[in-house]
């Protein structure tokens, strides 16, 4: 934002909160492998609080360490077991399937459940996510779309 890092949504929304409406913003946003340049100007703040969706999958995983990443051929820095899929779920539609090794979401690392809900939540609505995993010692690309949670 205007050529600064921002580490999350909670963090965008209070430097945005902390503008008064009709100032200009950069934004440069990254999804998966595009990026892009925007630049808005900030309109009137709602008078009712706005609430945010938070994004869902549908994937339940186990954290596994270093070497068994490995063995599954996910790097050792990364990547959790899934462990089931929701059907109908954004991630059983996507072809994430149990045995997985999820390592990446939407350009970030995975290296735990928490890692993944994190950047699934912050994705929101209707999003398109890039999720790279595991399956029998390849590498997979998805691209779930994520829903309300």
């Amino acid at each position: 934002m205007d050529g600064t890092s921002v580490h999350g949504a909670g963090e965008l929304m209070a430097r945005l909160r902390a503008m008064e409406p009709g100032s200009s913003v950069n934004l440069s946003v990254k999804r998966g492998e595009r990026e892009f340049e925007l630049r808005t100007a900030l309109g009137a703040r709602p008078a009712e609080a706005v609430r945010m969706v938070r994004g869902w999958l549908g994937v339940e995983a186990i954290e596994l360490p270093p070497s068994l990443r490995a063995h599954f051929g996910a790097p050792e820095d990364a990547g959790i077991l899934v462990a089931a899929v929701a059907e109908p779920s954004p991630a059983y539609d996507a072809g994430i399937r149990v045995g997985d090794v999820i390592y990446e979401a939407d350009g970030q690392p995975v290296g735990s459940g928490r890692d993944l809900s994190r950047i699934v939540s912050e994705a929101g609505v209707e999003n398109d996510m890039d999720v790279v995993l595991a399956r029998d010692g390849a590498r997979i690309v998805v691209g779930p779309t994520t829903e309300r949670a």
